[in-house]
């Protein structure tokens, strides 16, 4: 939608309808702030996921969600636009055994709902309550009892006996059964399989920006926080559920650069409860381009969904804006509740541990590993983990201050090892299974190990990828936060070695070259020269590794004199190495003359071709052939049309790998069959016992 006043008027008796099913939801994009926008009532449809699955006792999608209503009533509770909850039950609102829908979903303990009896079926969170375990409504989720005025008026009764309206933006915890139907084996065990089921939500469609509204202090513009003095909330403290206000995905990327969202004293991870695993599914934005997540979470959060956030400071304000929406990137079947997990941003180094109990149940952590990040817990670079509440399994890994993580960025170790400690929850005795699932980008110089205290076992996970063990639920040891760590330490072996220095003169200058071997990509060259016999050094250029194992660098200026070049070597660690010095002789000469060979192709595949100049290929009897390869044009050279040359190829470590003899001018020599590498040609005159030249070429 585009254009001053630009609009959508749905006027009755049209109906306009944005419908969802498995494949995706409708999407209303970007509404400009200078249009009209979408005027009058909308039916704005939601898919939710069902199963036939039966699994380690319970039927899969069988769960809680958390969801966010992409309308509003139409009326204003204290300053807020507020939304309500009937249209989970629809028309069977009130009804009990004779609930019968299809297209709405089955609600107790709730007056308005399919029944009043029973547990209640959906909830609200409260950040400021102190967490509880004698029942679900006594820790921070208050049951809503009441729901039979939401649609008119927005107004709820929960389970503390209060009334209250809930801002557009807040989510609500909600336990999902399926269809309105069979009451009397909906919520009898062994219960009966949740069915696919589309509600509609009717109303006015939420446009232009939002403030994020705590439901309890709807007056205040903050979402809650409670401070950290002397409160037994420290567990939960500053964590949100709150939801996708949009009838459209949006990407919780733009709340990195502000353009979409903008969080102040919010951290920039989001927590998504997922109905398949019973896990909270995490995702962090480390950039406006994207970030890391565990399980199914992803940037992008669909219409109707919702999530947790936590705050970490006093008045914590969460504010989001249209240019959030993201229309085009669409959220399917399974993935729905959140989407299908984004790529890794290119060159991340990402290490993911999975921990398997069976196909269903079964929770991952990440490591990213960061040069600049730090080893303790910092709510910028790590992402807290959240038990899930009924999941029989869960896996974190700590920060050096011991707090659980689901994602933790740390940096690679240096010299000394790095050892992080892992939990792991269990409530059920079996054999679980750890799967090393992603290994992204992590150089090869580092070993990685996984360690059992327990069984006094090891595994090198880098070439590993699974690692079984028996978790006997009555016997802490087996599992908590002692019996595994990982290990993460250099293997000397596979640090940078250079294995050949050498320098040559060529048609341009001086041709330095030098292979290395393990230098990967992290490893950076300078080559130095020194004109004054060693006793300064100055800087002639860098070069980056790539992993080739051969590099180069021209020296177009070399001096008149002695002209010492040695390479600085700096590996991963900051260690700084340097190679040999080897000197180039260049006397009386005012530039670099042309050699008298020349190599092509060059890189070489096949073969190579050798063209020797015999108009002026002299050499003076007792000079070096570093000093005799580019002539001085000054020295009196006699030419010999009828010499004969001696022709050797020599590898970069110095070893003869072909020789030749020919007395023409043109030469040909098949190189198919040597190892891919920088290789100099050298050519003698054998009849007068003097060098002609030398040059080199790669083989490809």
């Amino acid at each position: 939608m585009s254009g001053v006043s630009a609009s959508v008027t749905n006027t009755s008796p049209g109906t306009f309808t944005l419908q969802s099913d498995q494949y995706g939801s409708a999407a209303i994009g970007t509404i400009p702030s200078n249009a009209t926008g979408m005027v009058g009532t909308f039916n704005v449809q939601r898919y939710y996921q069902g199963s036939t699955t039966y699994s380690s006792g319970r039927w899969i999608e069988r769960a809680y969600r958390i969801i966010s209503s992409p309308v509003n009533t139409g009326t204003t509770v204290n300053g807020n636009s507020v939304f309500g909850l009937n249209y989970i039950v629809g028309s069977t609102a009130g009804q009990t055994t004779a609930a019968n829908s299809a297209t709405n979903a089955f609600i107790t303990g709730c007056t308005g709902g399919s029944t009043s009896a029973g547990n209640p079926s959906i909830y609200l969170y409260r950040e400021s309550l102190t967490p509880a375990n004698a029942t679900f409504t006594d820790g921070n989720f208050l049951g809503i009892t009441n729901i039979t005025n939401s649609t008119s008026a927005g107004t709820i009764t929960c389970s503390d006996g209060n009334t209250y309206s809930m801002p557009v933006g807040t989510g609500v915890f909600f336990f999902f059964r399926g269809a309105a139907t069979n009451w009397s084996t909906r919520t009898v065990a062994p219960y009966i399989a949740p069915e696919n089921v589309t509600l509609t939500s009717t109303g006015n469609i939420n446009q232009q920006s939002y403030t994020y509204k705590d439901w309890y202090t709807p007056t205040s513009s903050n979402l809650a926080y409670t401070g950290t003095g002397t409160g037994t909330n420290h567990a939960v403290r500053g964590f949100n559920m709150v939801g996708n206000p949009y009838p459209c995905t949006i990407d919780w990327c733009t709340a990195y650069s502000g353009t979409g969202i903008t969080r102040t004293n919010v951290n920039p991870t989001i927590y998504f409860f997922n109905p398949v695993t019973y896990q909270y599914d995490t995702y962090i934005t480390t950039s406006s381009s994207g970030g890391t997540g565990t399980g199914n979470a992803t940037r992008y959060i669909a219409s109707g969904q919702g999530f947790f956030v936590q705050a970490n400071g006093s008045s914590p304000s969460l504010v989001i804006t249209e240019s959030a929406k993201a229309p085009t990137s669409q959220l399917t079947g399974s993935n729905l509740y959140t989407g299908t997990p984004t790529p890794q941003l290119a060159g991340n180094q990402v290490m993911r541990l999975k921990l398997i109990v069976d196909s269903v149940n079964y929770d991952d952590m990440a490591l990213i590993f960061n040069s600049s990040a730090s080893t303790l817990y910092n709510n910028t670079e790590d992402a807290l983990y959240i038990r899930g509440g009924s999941a029989p399994e869960g896996i974190s890994s700590f920060s050096d201050d011991s707090v659980k993580l689901a994602i933790n960025s740390l940096p690679l170790p240096g010299l000394t090892q790095r050892v992080i400690r892992l939990n792991v929850d269990a409530t059920t005795s079996g054999t679980y299974t750890f799967q090393r699932t992603e290994l992204d980008a992590i150089p090869k110089l580092y070993d990685i190990w996984l360690i059992d205290n327990l069984k006094r076992d090891s595994l090198d996970i880098r070439n590993n990828s699974s690692y079984a063990f028996d978790v006997n639920a009555a016997d802490t040891t087996t599992f908590g936060e002692n019996r595994f760590q990982l290990v993460i330490r250099q293997n000397p072996a596979l640090m940078v070695h250079l294995l050949n220095f050498n320098a040559t003169k060529a048609t341009d200058g001086s041709d330095v070259v030098w292979t290395t071997e393990n230098e990967e990509n992290y490893t950076n060259f300078t080559l130095e020269r020194s004109t004054d016999g060693g006793a300064t050094y100055n800087v002639l250029g860098g070069v980056t590794a790539s992993g080739q194992g051969t590099y180069s660098f021209l020296d177009k200026n070399p001096v008149m004199g002695a002209n010492a070049y040695r390479l600085k070597i700096v590996d991963l660690n900051g260690t700084v190495t340097y190679s040999n010095v080897v000197t180039l002789m260049y006397a009386n000469i005012t530039g670099i003359t042309a050699s008298n060979i020349r190599i092509y192709p060059n890189p070489a595949s096949s073969v190579v071709n050798l063209v020797i100049n015999q108009n002026s290929n002299g050499s003076v009897s007792g000079l070096s052939a570093l000093q005799t390869n580019s002539l001085n044009p000054g020295l009196s050279l006699t030419a010999n049309n009828n010499a004969t040359y001696d022709i050797k190829i020599i590898n970069i470590k110095g070893a003869i790998v072909k020789t030749a003899s020919t007395t023409q001018p043109n030469w040909q020599q098949g190189v198919g069959d040597l190892p891919p590498g920088t290789y100099v040609i050298s050519v003698a005159n054998t009849s007068n016992n003097t060098v002609v030249g030398s040059g080199t070429f790669i083989k490809l």
